[in-house]
């Protein structure tokens, strides 16, 4: 699988990658069919980049971009009809992970490239920040038994 954009989350005044799309988690739980998107690219498969804040310990959609790689151009109200300038994650209960820091180790797959120097982990009950960590990652090495681990076929 190509390594797919990722969508953003401002906080502390600076824009993050994340590995996480609350958007998708709002899709599975109330098994809404939102508008359905064309997907012209690989590395965009969900079809939209949405951008969230977290401001005062809530986390918001603050926006959705449907025209990177589409002339489809839906904006917020079209998937939240009755919202305002943002919608409030109040469904999002779950860890959002930003990585942070170079690319350790390049994994060809998932978001954000592969394993950073460190994750920030944000995790949330029903849209209120609730705990917040920052893990030191190490590349990941696949490990290979020593040759007398490994029992002969009898």
């Amino acid at each position: 699988m190509t390594t797919q954009i990722p969508d953003v989350l401002i906080f502390d005044g600076e824009k993050h990658d994340m590995a996480s799309l609350p958007l998708e988690e709002y899709r599975r739980k109330r098994g809404v069919l939102l508008p359905t998107l064309p997907r012209n690219c690989s590395a965009l498969w969900r079809g939209y980049i949405a951008t969230w804040e977290l401001c005062e310990n809530r986390l918001y959609l603050a926006e959705i971009d449907t025209t990177t790689f589409s002339e489809v151009d839906l904006k917020l109200k079209d998937f939240f009809p009755d919202c305002g300038t943002r919608v409030f994650a109040r469904w999002y209960s779950a860890t959002l992970r930003v990585p942070l820091g170079e690319v350790i180790q390049y994994i060809h797959g998932g978001y954000c490239g592969g394993i950073h120097e460190q994750d920030l982990n944000l995790r949330f009950r029903r849209g209120m920040l609730v705990n917040r960590e920052v893990v030191k990652n190490e590349p990941f090495v696949r490990r290979r038994p020593p040759l007398d681990e490994i029992s002969a076929p009898s």
